[in-house]
C-alpha cells in the first residue's frame, strides 16, 4: 500500500463557509498592544456571522478595547486529511433580544 499524499491548496469561499458551518469549536485570537491571547471556543455560525458565548474575563476585555479577532477553524481526520479556515473580523457584543437570540442559535 503506498501512502496517499494530501493536496495543499486554498478553498473557495463557499467551501470554507460550508467547514465553518459544520463545526461547533474553533480557536479565537485576539490581542491588544502586548496582550495576545488564544483560546478555544465552542460556537455556532450562521449567515455568515460567527457567534458565541462567553463570562467575563481576560478574553472580553482584551476584544472590549480591541475589537479585531481572528477565528481558526479545522477538521481533521489525519494527518494527510484536514482542513483549515482561518476568519478574519470585528468582536461585536450582544445585549436584550439579539443575545436573547444568539443564546437560542448556541
Amino acid at each position: 500500500m503506498k501512502p496517499h499524499h494530501g493536496q495543499i491548496g486554498a478553498m473557495n469561499e463557499t467551501e470554507a463557509l460550508k467547514l465553518m458551518e459544520e463545526n461547533r469549536f474553533a480557536h479565537l485570537a485576539c490581542h491588544n498592544r502586548d496582550d495576545i491571547y488564544l483560546v478555544p471556543i465552542s460556537y455556532i455560525c450562521t449567515d455568515g456571522f460567527i457567534y458565541s458565548h462567553s463570562e467575563s474575563g481576560r478574553k472580553i476585555d482584551i476584544m472590549r478595547k480591541n475589537p479585531h479577532v481572528c477565528v481558526q477553524v479545522e477538521k481533521i481526520e489525519d494527518y494527510s486529511h484536514w482542513k483549515s479556515v482561518i476568519a478574519w473580523g470585528d468582536f461585536e457584543e450582544l445585549h436584550g433580544y439579539e443575545a436573547n437570540e444568539a443564546m437560542r442559535l448556541l
